[in-house]
């Protein structure tokens, strides 16, 4: 089993409990205007400055490096996080990666923005401790900022709640987007309209991605500019 990512964090400390280690997967159905990552984008190799970004590696590639860390993930209560990209655009790989983590005794942690299929969830439920999920804005403003429809993350982020997941809720905070009372009074509800979710957290705007459109050949979104 391979899939394709674009690389590997050791010593995360933003994605999930205690110290952990990010695979990011390659390969996003959303295009969001304000996206940091835009080399996950594509699913397939490509040209960023210099190098080729992208490369395909097996489950035992990454549990290799997972497993350097072992005794970090043990002393913080940390361990292996999914991100990308969206994981759930790798179905097969992303369940192969994490049956191997929690046999191998990890914590797990998957951050999505729901856009896969419920049968992907179904799979995917029993073998994660945690799911990141992202929203990405108003339900009336979702397609505009992200190319896809609000009605596809919410069918995922209700189906996880039904079966009991454990889901914290990440909210960007991008200047000239999200910054204003409509959308602040909607996080302040978020909570009461998906029940069962552990918290909401907001995410401010990260700008490290803007070279990174230069480095692929395209144009810096305007958002980066503000």
């Amino acid at each position: 089993m391979r899939g394709m990512i674009t690389e590997i964090h050791r010593a995360a400390f933003n994605d999930g409990p205690g110290v952990r280690t990010a695979v990011f997967f390659k390969g996003c159905p959303l295009r969001c205007l304000w996206c940091h990552n835009p080399e996950t984008q594509s699913p397939e190799p490509e040209l960023m400055g210099e190098s080729i970004c992208g490369k395909s590696v097996t489950v035992e590639d990454v549990m290799n490096i997972v497993r350097l860390d072992a005794g970090h993930y043990t002393a913080t209560g940390g361990g292996l996080t999914v991100t990308g990209g969206e994981p759930l655009a790798q179905p097969e790989f992303c369940l192969e990666l994490l049956k191997q983590a929690r046999t191998e005794g990890f914590h797990t942690c998957i951050e999505t923005s729901g856009m896969g299929s419920l049968e992907t969830l179904r799979m995917l439920i029993p073998l994660t401790d945690l799911w990141l999920f992202d929203i990405k804005g108003l339900s009336a403003d979702y397609e505009r900022l992200t190319g896809a429809p609000f009605a596809l993350a919410e069918q995922s982020l209700r189906f996880l709640l039904s079966r009991q997941a454990s889901v914290l809720l990440r909210c960007p905070i991008v200047p000239g987007i999200h910054n204003n009372e409509r959308y602040d009074s909607w996080l302040e509800q978020l909570s009461l309209c998906y029940p069962g979710v552990i918290g909401v957290e907001r995410l401010p705007f990260n700008r490290l991605g803007m070279d990174k459109y230069e480095a692929l050949g395209r144009l810096v979104p305007s958002v980066f500019m503000y």
